[in-house]
């Protein structure tokens, strides 16, 4: 570490994926050693041993599968959250293990705690490491920007990985990229609804769609997709505004619409996405468990004939829509 000021960033990942961020502002020497403590709860226990941690004066908390279950979507109700439920609390180095055995065992009777030591490192450099290029289809590759893609005359997509949102490594983007790569989509308006980092987005603007809408909740996933247009030099052919918005000035006027989001949201919205798209246009549908398809299939089966791609425990539906059906 350069000075005693630096920032310490953590961040806990669950099958390749991050499921939470933890960031700790402290003093830091030349060489520091945190002390880690593990706990293995189950999922009534979570919050609770969560709160018991930070309490008892943990840097950060992190939670994860203890089981490598999947990460179920808490939108659709009854289906449980990583049943049981890993905690790792950071502890500054000069905390005294037996001290926080004991407080433990006070404020979580019955639950063992395990210890272990978090060497200091580079941190920036650790994290950095993690990350590398990654080839979605031929000729389209993710690559983060400080290093050379491996492939130059391929399309490059450089999106770098941040706090909040991703950098198309989940299962559900990939399945979308890849779909894209497949369509034609010259002279075409795409629109990517939730559009997070603006990947998906992008990926169509680089493969030649004409224009592109990026919509989201988040004003901040807007601004992450501008900023991410203008480094992959396609920022004057994308829009970015609310879902309102997109509505009132777009109702019937797209040939390609991205939802990547979840499925409970899919059903919720399907007659507002579907209101966009001009009959024959293009849907793909996913942030979907492969357990949820059949249930989005229905809603959306009277309207489009749908085709199922998997990858890991996720799914895309893609196909063409109609207006049969719809209100006029």
């Amino acid at each position: 570490m350069a000075t005693p000021e630096s920032r310490l960033d953590l961040a806990a990942h669950v099958s390749g994926s991050a499921v939470g961020t933890a960031r700790v502002d402290v003093a830091v020497g030349d060489t520091m050693d945190y002390l880690q403590v593990e706990l293995t709860v189950d999922l009534d226990q979570g919050d609770e041993a969560a709160d018991a941690l930070a309490t008892l004066g943990a840097l950060s908390v992190t939670v994860e599968s203890a089981s490598d279950e999947a990460a179920f979507d808490v939108a659709l109700p009854g289906e449980p959250r990583w049943v049981r439920q890993k905690l790792v609390g950071l502890f500054a180095p000069e905390s005294d293990r037996d001290d926080l055995a004991a407080a433990i065992s006070t404020a979580l009777p019955g639950e063992e705690p395990v210890f272990s030591v978090l060497a200091d490192r580079d941190w920036e450099r650790a994290w950095l490491d993690q990350f590398s290029p990654i080839r979605i289809a031929d000729g389209l590759w993710i690559v983060p920007s400080w290093i050379d893609p491996p492939e130059p005359g391929a399309v490059n997509l450089v999106i770098d990985p941040g706090l909040a949102f991703g950098t198309g490594t989940h299962p559900t983007t990939r399945l979308c990229l890849e779909a894209l790569t497949q369509l034609d989509l010259a002279d075409k308006r795409v629109l990517d609804y939730g559009c997070g980092s603006g990947v998906l987005a992008i990926a169509a603007l680089r493969l030649g769609a004409a224009e592109a809408i990026a919509t989201d909740l988040d004003p901040r996933a807007l601004d992450a997709t501008r900023a991410n247009a203008e480094e992959n030099r396609c920022g004057d052919r994308l829009l970015t505004m609310d879902p309102d918005s997109v509505d009132r000035r777009y109702a019937g006027g797209v040939d390609v619409l991205i939802a990547n989001i979840l499925a409970g949201t899919l059903v919720e919205l399907q007659d507002r996405l579907l209101a966009l798209l001009k009959p024959g246009g293009v849907v793909l549908l996913s942030g979907i468990l492969a357990d949820q398809a059949d249930a989005v299939r229905r809603c959306y089966g009277a309207h489009c004939v749908l085709e199922r791609r998997d990858l890991d425990d996720w799914v895309l539906l893609s196909g063409i829509h109609s207006r049969e059906g719809l209100p006029a």
